[in-house]
């Protein structure tokens, strides 16, 4: 049965008068206590979740507890899945591999961008920063200036060929690229999927700038991802 919170106070206090007429009986003081005990309780916890509801705050907190536990869960997924260095060679220099940079319209230099420009790049991967090593996979991508300077958004594709693992991983976000050139920072960039070995993968890659110098860029990529539980979605 459903009771108001007014018509919870007036029981309270009958239970409470009708006390005082039973106390040479202590047991049905006892029962008496026990009731007007209750009926406090369901007064005080429907007021308090009646406050929630009246500023708003009752789906944003439950939301906030589940969320936050999540975020916790994926930073600390601690050791990287992988590591591997991509080269960005600006020249083609004593033979070794030239990474393919192209701007809309043709010439024009990567940092020059200006909204409405398009950049494409295709760069090489090594498992270690060694230029010696042997080239494992490359790294694609297609960057588009926003109207912010320095800020680009990007796509890439990340193929990698291993004895470990054969498959491609996709990337697409916002990249300051203030970051990067200050040479200091590592940037976070969330990964959507992917094929192969890497299949319905999800995390997020973090670069980070090992060297630069007028020629070149070396830039080291620390991929943390899972491979989420999927439920199949039917339609018939």
């Amino acid at each position: 049965m459903y009771m108001s919170n007014l018509e919870i106070m007036i029981l309270s206090s009958l239970l409470c008068n009708l006390k005082t007429q039973y106390v040479g009986d202590p047991s049905i003081g006892d029962q008496i206590d026990s009731s007007c005990k209750m009926a406090t309780e369901k007064r005080t916890r429907r007021t308090s979740l009646a406050m929630l509801r009246g500023t708003g705050m009752l789906l944003p907190l439950v939301l906030l507890c589940s969320l936050s536990g999540a975020v916790r869960t994926v930073r600390g997924t601690g050791v990287p899945s992988f590591t591997c260095y991509m080269f960005e060679q600006f020249y083609d220099v004593n033979g070794t591999d030239a990474t393919n940079i192209v701007a809309t319209p043709p010439g024009l230099d990567v940092l020059a961008m200006v909204w409405g420009d398009i950049g494409v790049s295709e760069m090489p991967i090594r498992a270690t920063p060694d230029p010696a090593d042997p080239v494992i996979g490359n790294s694609s991508s297609v960057f588009l200036p926003q109207k912010t300077p320095l800020h680009f958004t990007v796509f890439k594709l990340i193929t990698l060929s291993t004895d470990l693992y054969n498959g491609t991983i996709a990337v697409f976000s916002d990249l300051n690229m203030k970051k990067i050139l200050d040479l200091v920072s590592t940037v976070d960039m969330p990964v959507g999927g992917g094929t192969g070995s890497f299949q319905n993968a999800v995390g997020y890659l973090t670069v980070s700038v090992v060297k630069g110098d007028a020629f070149s860029n070396l830039y080291k990529y620390d991929a943390y991802l899972s491979i989420p539980e999927l439920t199949p979605l039917e339609f018939n």
